[in-house]
């Protein structure tokens, strides 16, 4: 690799530093908040949203509008999913008090999940699996995020 491209690509880190200090926590991150618990998010994504020079911030969005330009911000929005329809929540029932169990193919209790390893089991599916292309969007995301940085 010729200097010139080494030193652009040290440049183009040091941008993404500013924003990001820990790309597999800022992913593991993302992936945990696109787990839909309840059952109430099917009409909304995970918005990933950067300001310039600010950090990165987080939210459920459906529609609608920022007050920010394509120039100002960047953002990504990120499926989410209900945990039932995920492979590791497939099988996976909530009782009354909020607590966890696995069924077999029958609906016959097998035993109860604590909620953090649920949740590890649900996070694994996005990306060690790829279910549902999350590695994919997470490309894009970075793909994008790097374009919009290359503009600063």
């Amino acid at each position: 690799m010729a200097t010139e491209e080494i030193e652009k690509m040290e440049t183009e880190m040091k941008k993404m530093d500013r924003y990001v200090s820990n790309l597999d926590g800022l992913k593991r991150t993302i992936a945990e908040m696109s787990v839909d618990m309840t059952g109430s998010m099917q009409n909304k994504t995970l918005l990933v949203r950067v300001v310039r020079g600010r950090s990165i911030s987080f939210e459920y969005y459906q529609n609608g509008d920022d007050g920010y330009n394509n120039n100002e911000r960047f953002w990504y929005e990120f499926p989410v999913y209900f945990y039932m329809d995920m492979p590791s929540g497939y099988f996976v029932r909530e009782t009354s008090d909020g607590n966890h169990y696995l069924v077999d193919e029958n609906e016959q209790y097998l035993e109860e999940i604590d909620i953090n390893e649920l949740m590890n089991k649900l996070i694994d599916d996005l990306i060690e699996t790829n279910y549902k292309e999350f590695n994919d969007n997470w490309n894009e995301f970075l793909a994008e995020f790097q374009k919009w940085l290359k503009d600063e």
